[in-house]
């Protein structure tokens, strides 16, 4: 089958190949065009995934959770993709409050400011983020029970200067400390995402 092919076949799913430094097709990338759900990210179930054939790829596609799901009390979903630049942080966080504006989310709009900004801050000191070219995605999804916020980077990278080190601790001790619950999860395509989660 071919990329398009798949794609059709699993609908949620971009499917596309890379290409190797000699500019051969390498790997094949199925790619989800949405959030991860509650369930999907506490089994670390990853948004892309990666095989050495159209086939093998298939029967990822076709194993557990392929199909995408919908949260029946999903009231909320929005995500921003920026370069690696801190220019881009008050951006995001501009986003967040926006989303957030109505009178019954308002008290969430601060703290989904600080775990965006923390977040997105930490990947672009952290990880190729921040590198020439690096992206960052912010995702924020609001049910009738939560408040998630999910942040995908390019993966790890030596770009951590020493002196960040107790600034970048702090700043997972602030979103601890507003969040009800959070984590990361390193996916399989070498990039990594951290989330965090406020209930209502």
């Amino acid at each position: 089958m071919t990329p398009a092919q798949l794609a059709a076949a699993f609908p949620g799913w971009s499917v596309f190949r890379s290409q190797g430094p000699d500019g051969v097709a390498a790997a094949w990338y199925a790619t989800r065009h949405r959030r991860l759900s509650d369930h999907e990210l506490q089994r670390g179930r990853a948004a892309t995934l990666v095989a050495d054939s159209g086939d093998a790829l298939a029967e990822l596609l076709l194993g557990d959770g392929a199909t995408p799901s919908v949260l029946p009390d999903e009231l909320l979903f929005s995500c921003v993709e920026i370069s690696g630049q801190e220019s881009g942080v008050p951006c995001v966080r501009r986003w967040a409050r926006n989303l957030l504006a109505d009178p019954h989310t308002q008290r969430l709009a601060s703290d989904a400011e600080l775990i965006v900004s923390e977040y997105v801050t930490n990947a672009i000191w952290h990880s190729a983020s921040g590198l020439v070219g690096g992206r960052v995605r912010v995702e924020l999804l609001l049910t009738a029970a939560v408040l998630r916020i999910t942040v995908y980077d390019d993966g790890p990278t030596d770009t951590v200067e020493p002196d960040d080190a107790d600034e970048h601790g702090r700043g997972l001790l602030l979103v601890a400390a507003c969040s009800d619950d959070h984590g990361h999860r390193h996916l399989p395509d070498g990039r990594h995402l951290c989330w965090a989660s406020v209930n209502r």
